[in-house]
């Protein structure tokens, strides 16, 4: 990664659909949120703001093919695989506030599709119902824009590679039909 560095404490949202194909494979169709990651923009920025953080939020549409096993009939453990869409955003009035010595800043990130690897358990509760407890692992390369403006030093454009690899623990439920 060049310069930018995404730190993971945050609170997501989301819903998937799973088709189970036979109890050994099955597809899934996702969509998340993941709210207020921090963002630390490193050596994009002009000298003496290195360290300065500005929240993101990605939105991520995903296709994983899962493979699976029941040791028994309460217990489903997987793995998969797949590619999804994903949608950054920076939080350019986070940004604005914590660089002082400039006039202008704006962060832009761009959309661009990626890929994803999982593991989980799937527990029955009831006929319908089930928990799941998933690790998932996203990856992502794209590019980041720094647009900035000062009076001193005036209008200039930093584009470099920005590699967004995330670890997300997801637990949640699941209706059976």
């Amino acid at each position: 990664m060049f310069g930018s560095e995404v730190e993971d404490k945050s609170f997501g949202l989301g819903y998937q659909v799973v088709y189970e194909y036979n109890p050994a494979l099955s597809i899934d169709l996702s969509d998340f949120w993941h709210q207020d990651h921090s963002l630390s923009l490193g050596n994009q920025l002009p000298v003496g703001v290195h360290e300065t953080l500005t929240g993101i939020d990605v939105v991520s549409i995903t296709l994983n093919g899962r493979i699976g096993f029941r040791p028994t009939p309460n217990y489903y453990g997987y793995v998969g695989a797949g590619f999804g869409y994903y949608i950054p955003e920076a939080d350019n009035q986070e940004l604005r506030q914590n660089v002082k010595n400039v006039e202008f800043i704006e962060a832009d990130i761009d959309k661009d599709f990626g890929a994803q690897t999982m593991i989980g358990l799937e527990v029955v509760l009831t006929r319908h119902w089930e928990c799941f407890l998933e690790l998932r692992k996203s990856h992502l390369d794209t590019g980041l824009t720094i647009r900035r403006s000062s009076l001193r030093t005036g209008h200039s454009t930093t584009r470099n590679p920005f590699n967004y690899d995330h670890m997300t623990f997801r637990i949640g439920l699941n209706y059976r039909i």
